[in-house]
């Protein structure tokens, strides 16, 4: 693994980058909504850039060279008695996959955020090499599951 990873914030010259990315992670993923539209991403790249920021944008350079993301946000959840930290997307471009850099960002991750109460991600069914490197880093699944209502827009 080449040392020069870095885990940097997102800023607008990687718009572009940023929704291919997002593209790649999603086309195929059954067990999402499917790709996302561009307006959703730039939602995201605006909350980042507001002054009610909820939300983080990473991406992943070796070198000079773009090889993933992340988005992070957090909320407060009474079960665990803190604030949760949920790993909202987590993806590394398929060349460089399998290289130790989704898990050092877990690692960079959990450094950065030490007032978590409980990390979060998903991971899809059809992603067991995923699901196996949440598990080594020690995600553990609950038996709960979430439900979705996404609420019509009135116009």
């Amino acid at each position: 693994m080449n040392n020069n990873l870095c885990f940097r914030s997102f800023n607008q010259s990687d718009e572009s980058q940023f929704i291919e990315m997002n593209t790649e992670l999603f086309s195929g993923d059954t067990a999402t909504l499917g790709v996302l539209p561009e307006s959703h991403l730039k939602s995201t790249i605006d909350s980042f850039f507001s002054k009610d920021n909820m939300v983080e944008i990473y991406i992943f350079d070796i070198g000079g060279e773009t090889v993933g993301y992340a988005v992070v946000t957090w909320f407060w959840s009474n079960e665990f008695g803190g604030k949760a930290i949920l790993l909202d997307e987590i993806l590394v471009k398929h060349d460089w996959r399998g290289k130790g850099v989704g898990s050092q960002f877990i690692r960079f991750a959990i450094d950065s955020y030490k007032d978590a109460a409980v990390f979060m991600l998903e991971v899809s069914p059809g992603n067991p090499k995923a699901r196996k490197l949440y598990e080594i880093r020690g995600f553990k699944e609950l038996k709960t599951r979430h439900l979705f209502l996404v609420p019509e827009k009135q116009e």
